[in-house]
């Protein structure tokens, strides 16, 4: 029972971070309470002993077992979570999906390269029980934090231009970022590196993962910034036009206030020298 909990809570850690990150790129599907509702329901039937978690883990047994496997079942759990939290089209759900594993899995990888410099007994015994190990639970907190301080420094913008193709780029760099992290992952179990190796090249990954993370936030100020330049544009467009008409106008006004003060000074002229008859005509 203990153990089972012990999962779920990990799970739930896990699936906030991600909606934390989800959150500033996306709007919620839900407000309130029923998000949050959904959100627990969504974690105890995806949670790693649920029912809908071991079917999807044995379906993605067609790619193999290993890394691969786990690589493609997460990104299927995440990306789903995301589908049902919150509307955004398709590929923004997977290329996000893709950007946050491939950050879960760099930090993962950072954290017990780290250890492993100092302590391999402890990553050894992390590996073999991860929901007892403070170092598995080090490694969740590092990357749910980092999704606040993405959340916070980020918060969510609608965007009307080209907002999906903002993601294609740093999508393709965390995809790459992700399989390379996987092959490192792949190497340490068969003992192909040591620690500072994996230390240091997930630290590099990692690096590349957050400027993914700063191409998006340019990708967006630019569209912005040109979405504001049409705006603006079309406001001098209109003003313009506007000048223009009044500037016409005026002129029509002066040339029926040149011809008034025209016929008031005929009718004048003609009243000083009292020919009556001319005035009348």
């Amino acid at each position: 029972m203990i153990e089972h909990l012990a999962v779920a809570i990990v799970s739930a850690i896990a699936f906030l971070g991600a909606i934390l990150l989800y959150g500033a790129f996306s709007p919620r599907r839900l407000e309130g309470w029923k998000f949050w509702l959904c959100f627990a329901a969504y974690c105890v039937l995806m949670e790693g002993n649920g029912f809908l978690a071991n079917e999807l883990f044995s379906v993605c047994g067609a790619v193999g077992n290993g890394v691969g496997r786990q690589t493609l079942y997460n990104v299927i759990r995440y990306a789903l979570l995301y589908a049902l939290l919150f509307r955004e089209r398709p590929m923004v759900y997977l290329s996000v999906t893709v950007i946050f594993y491939s950050w879960a899995c760099c930090i993962e990888n950072l954290v017990v390269g780290a250890i492993l410099i100092f302590q391999n007994n402890t990553v050894r015994s992390a590996l073999e029980n991860p929901t007892r190990s403070w170092l598995f639970w080090i490694d969740q907190l590092l990357i749910l934090c980092g999704c606040a301080a993405i959340r916070k420094a980020h918060p969510f913008q609608p965007q009307t231009n080209g907002s999906q193709n903002r993601f294609a780029i740093p999508a393709i760099i965390s995809l790459v970022s992700l399989v390379m992290a996987g092959r490192l992952q792949n190497g340490y179990y068969q003992g192909e590196i040591n620690g500072a190796f994996l230390f240091y090249f997930s630290a590099v990954l990692l690096f590349a993962d957050v400027m993914t993370f700063v191409l998006i936030v340019w990708n967006e100020k630019d569209e912005r910034l040109k979405g504001e330049n049409l705006t603006l544009t079309a406001r001098a467009r209109t003003q313009a036009e506007s000048i223009e008409a009044l500037s016409a106008s005026y002129a029509a006004q002066r040339k029926l206030t040149h011809d008034f003060n025209a016929h008031l000074a005929t009718l004048s002229s003609y009243l000083d020298n009292e020919q009556i008859k001319d005035a009348q005509d």
